[in-house]
């Protein structure tokens, strides 16, 4: 036995908590990967963290990359495949980052919001653009980084800014210009914590938005498959 790594390991253990609990972050103990994820595979987490608003996420990941403390920020898991081998220090999960605010034309999303909510959120408000996107299982956050689309909709088809945390730990402002979008691609933002995002969408008819969301919906349902897990399409 390596005495040095077994007490290195144990004062990070150490740290992990002194973090989470001085933030008054919601976390648990030693649970397991496959019970959270969408292909049921990973193994035993050590902790799994649920911070509940961006601030205290934000205020989360800076203090950990402070203490060179190894994480995973996780959103609905969609499109990864974990390794049940594998014990995972730290999981971050967004789901509690969902809150989302209209100001006319513009909305503001948090990272953890599921984009079929907000389908929703916009057909409510008569705003159109996203209808395609109905049916897409990841959060907005992982949306953006993957550039997520369906129907020739994609996420950052609207697109104003995304507020994100930089590996250096700066919260920066990066526009649409600054990213580039390609297929399942954007490259500015993988190395960065998306955090929120603000779009503009245009006005529409409920009706109209409505019959395009059911026509999209029933169409996912007809070819896609829902019985068993699964990562999505292979090829695009």
């Amino acid at each position: 036995m390596d005495l040095n790594k077994t007490s290195n390991f144990t004062k990070s253990i150490t740290v992990y908590s002194k973090v989470l609990d001085e933030l008054g972050v919601l976390y648990k103990n030693n649970s397991l990967l496959c019970n959270s994820t969408y292909s049921r595979t990973g193994g035993k987490v050590l902790y799994s963290c649920f911070p509940e608003d961006t601030e205290i996420f934000t205020k989360l990941l800076i203090s950990l990359n402070n203490h060179n403390l190894k994480f995973i920020v996780l959103g609905n898991t969609t499109n990864i495949l974990f390794l049940d081998s594998v014990v995972y220090s730290c999981v971050i999960y967004t789901n509690l980052l969902n809150n989302i605010l209209f100001d006319g034309n513009f909305v503001n999303v948090e990272c953890g919001r599921n984009v079929s909510d907000l389908v929703r959120d916009l057909s409510m408000h008569q705003l159109t653009g996203a209808e395609g996107l109905e049916g897409v299982p990841g959060t907005v956050g992982g949306a953006l980084i993957m550039n997520a689309g369906a129907y020739g909709y994609t996420i950052s088809d609207y697109l104003v800014d995304v507020h994100v945390l930089s590996p250096n730990n700066k919260v920066k402002v990066l526009s649409k210009s600054d990213i580039t979008f390609k297929n399942r691609e954007a490259k500015e933002l993988k190395n960065n914590v998306i955090l929120s995002a603000r779009f503009n969408f245009p006005k529409g008819s409920y009706s109209s938005i409505e019959k395009k969301v059911r026509r999209f919906h029933i169409s996912r349902h007809q070819y896609q498959e829902w019985v068993y897990p699964n990562l999505g399409s292979i090829f695009v």
